[in-house]
């Protein structure tokens, strides 16, 4: 006899976020606004972006196929700015990225993660950094994702990357270039670190990351 009115079928529990690094872009203009038209997006939906540039400046507002990226962790040291930050383009699967700074910058380099079951909303961890560019995270959820972005100030340092999924680096001229890494966690990570490889400022600056949490 069929039990009507059951709605806990399979294994249960909340889907555990997942991540997927699309693309990169770059561009070796110097300016205040840079737009990268054709993006790759991925399957669409909520995306991860995060940026690298120099010298120090802030961002006064990027779009994604026209919507808003909110900024969820920036940093500026003397020489180089990261900013990461999420958005969800709906079913665009591509479309154009537009990024503005409040200061004249040399040139600007990305990275594109497509996320699912990931709540963009809410930052839980917004790691700290070192002069050896290890970002500290303190406690990742469980089923969230952390990303990272180094910038490299002579493009040939990256070899890869220490916890974190090496994703690669965008190259431009100056020999200037960014890495980004990656990684989805099943289970909850405490004083998880991460180290990239790298030409490093002496300022310490020129890595940057965040986790979100599973939706």
């Amino acid at each position: 006899m069929p039990v009507f009115g059951t709605t806990n079928f399979g294994s249960g529990g909340p889907l555990v976020g997942t991540i997927d690094h699309v693309t990169s872009f770059a561009s070796g203009d110097t300016g205040t606004s840079w737009t990268f038209s054709g993006v790759d997006f991925g399957t669409g939906g909520k995306l991860i972006i995060g940026i690298a540039t120099g010298p120090s400046t802030s961002v006064s507002s990027w779009t994604a196929d026209g919507q808003t990226i909110t900024t969820r962790t920036a940093l500026a040291g003397s020489e180089v700015t990261v900013a990461i930050g999420t958005v969800d383009v709906s079913s665009s699967t591509s479309g154009a990225i537009v990024i503005n700074t409040a200061g004249s910058a040399y040139r600007m380099l990305g990275h594109v993660w497509d996320v699912s079951n990931v709540d963009l909303t809410t930052v839980s961890s917004n790691p700290t950094a070192d002069k050896s560019w290890t970002l500290s995270y303190g406690t990742i959820s469980a089923g969230g994702v952390a990303v990272a972005v180094g910038y490299d100030q002579n493009g040939t340092g990256f070899t890869g990357a220490t916890g974190l999924t090496y994703d690669g680096i965008t190259a431009v001229t100056e020999s200037a270039a960014a890495a980004g890494a990656s990684k989805a966690f099943d289970s909850a990570q405490s004083d998880y670190a991460f180290n990239f490889d790298g030409s490093r400022h002496a300022d310490g600056s020129g890595v940057g990351g965040l986790a979100l949490p599973q939706a």
